[in-house]
């Protein structure tokens, strides 16, 4: 299967394998570009994903047999040996031989794009690590079946950034998200109330409508997180101490979630 080869943005082919969403899977990443922290925020946060950075290519079948990965991510700019190189090396070894291997091309190299599927890798990509493409790329050529979403966890906003990154940290823990956004006219207790969730997350920005809610937090008969602090900014270019910032504030909350749920 090719999507948007023409372009080198995407290039798939088929694989064979399937695998649970309630399997922890693991990544190998090689080498080290400056998507490096990115790719495995994506990895690790989004694919719940255990991984490892492989800095040294050669080394890359050494560490294949020690961390026995489900899926190989090859960053095309690599140091001491090319990137098809290193798919022939993985390819004709016996342990790595039948490994999911997608290949990130920063560069968006057409020839590499073609020749990196005719020697065996699954996937090469050049579209953001970031987007919802490249997470969905790791999906379909792992043949990732569907989360089971649990319990639902009720979110009371007034911020769409804060809809966006709360929803898609409480279904990283594994549940559904049930929004309930706020306006200038005040939110109804019954309507609060009549909404099967296990707890309640309120993030309220704007002070009239802390005013209207905060009145109705004691009256819920489930649990409650409120008082969350704001997440970091994320900029298009991020250095390391902001990413480790995004990082802690996200562990943060995911701990906060996960004592209130438990």
């Amino acid at each position: 299967m090719n999507a948007n080869a023409d372009h080198g943005e995407l290039t798939l082919c088929s694989t064979k394998q399937h695998w649970s969403s309630n399997i922890a899977l693991k990544g190998l990443l090689i080498g080290h570009s400056g998507n490096t922290s990115k790719l495995l925020d994506n990895m690790v946060c989004r694919l719940a994903m255990d991984a490892l950075v492989c800095s040294e290519p050669l080394m890359a079948a050494v560490m294949v047999k020690r961390f026995s990965p489900n899926i190989i991510l090859i960053s095309a700019d690599l140091q001491g040996i090319t990137c098809l190189s290193l798919i022939q090396l993985l390819r004709s070894d016996p342990v790595a031989s039948n490994i999911p291997i997608i290949v990130i091309n920063e560069w968006n190299d057409r020839y590499l794009g073609k020749m990196a599927i005719s020697l065996g890798a699954q996937a090469c990509i050049s579209v953001p690590v970031v987007s919802r493409e490249f997470v969905t790329t790791i999906q379909k050529v792992l043949c990732i079946e569907k989360v089971e979403l649990g319990p639902v966890v009720g979110l009371i906003t007034d911020s769409d950034r804060s809809q966006a990154v709360l929803s898609n940290l409480v279904n990283q823990l594994g549940f559904q998200v049930e929004v309930v956004r706020l306006s200038a006219t005040p939110v109804s207790l019954d309507i609060i109330k009549n909404k099967k969730v296990s707890a309640w997350v309120i993030d309220v920005i704007s002070d009239n409508n802390f005013d209207n809610i905060s009145a109705i937090i004691d009256a819920l008969p489930v649990p409650v997180l409120a008082g969350l602090d704001q997440p970091p900014e994320k900029n298009i270019t991020l250095s390391r101490v902001d990413l480790l910032k995004i990082s802690r504030w996200e562990t943060r909350i995911k701990n906060k979630l996960s004592a209130l749920l438990n």
